[in-house]
């Protein structure tokens, strides 16, 4: 697996990272199903009063802070099958669901469930967006491209989504903008 993370700063997409995941079936078998997804826990402003959901036009898992306006979200550009849920962190009587800490596993079996869970909120949540490629030949490759934004308003999300979906594909031929692991990275709403 090659993992890509890559940025234009021109064509009005200075509000989206790329994520492409280049998944090569090194296997001598072909593989029948094959889920690549991302985990997300969403904190924005105040995390009990975060609130997610899914546009199906767009396959963007959305999360929010309602009384600030600001948005975030994740959508999966490539071609695969998307599965979204939506989870809440804590029960009704605050005790976060997953024990201490979510573990890796939980995370994992998280991205194996079919149950879309769409809205959920207010409350601290999470959110999976996984991409399921079907068939994958002996020696195959298939890329997985997200891209995650940010904005004040779901339109403004769905802009920013439609513009990336406009200018990825005559750059995939092009070297991506690398960034080192040690950066940080922001998406800046405003």
């Amino acid at each position: 697996i090659a993992q890509s993370l890559s940025a234009f700063k021109t064509s009005g997409v200075n509000q989206c990272l790329f994520l492409d995941y280049e998944i090569t079936n090194n296997n001598p078998y072909s593989i029948d199903t094959l889920r690549m997804g991302l985990y997300t826990d969403w904190d924005i402003v105040e995390i009990n009063h975060n609130k997610a959901n899914y546009d199906f036009n767009y396959r963007l898992a959305y999360a929010f802070h309602p009384e600030s306006q600001i948005y975030a979200g994740i959508a999966l550009l490539s071609p695969q099958h998307a599965v979204y849920q939506s989870i809440p962190l804590y029960d009704a009587q605050n005790n976060f669901i997953f024990g201490n800490t979510i573990s890796e596993e939980e995370k994992l079996s998280l991205l194996f469930k079919d149950d879309e869970r769409l809205e959920t909120g207010p409350a601290n949540i999470a959110t999976t967006l996984t991409a399921i490629q079907y068939n994958l030949e002996a020696q195959e490759k298939a890329t997985i491209s997200y891209a995650i934004t940010a904005g004040k308003s779901l339109e403004e999300l769905q802009k920013n989504i439609s513009k990336a979906l406009l200018i990825k594909e005559p750059f995939t031929h092009l070297p991506p903008i690398s960034f080192c692991p040690e950066e940080d990275v922001l998406i800046n709403p405003g």
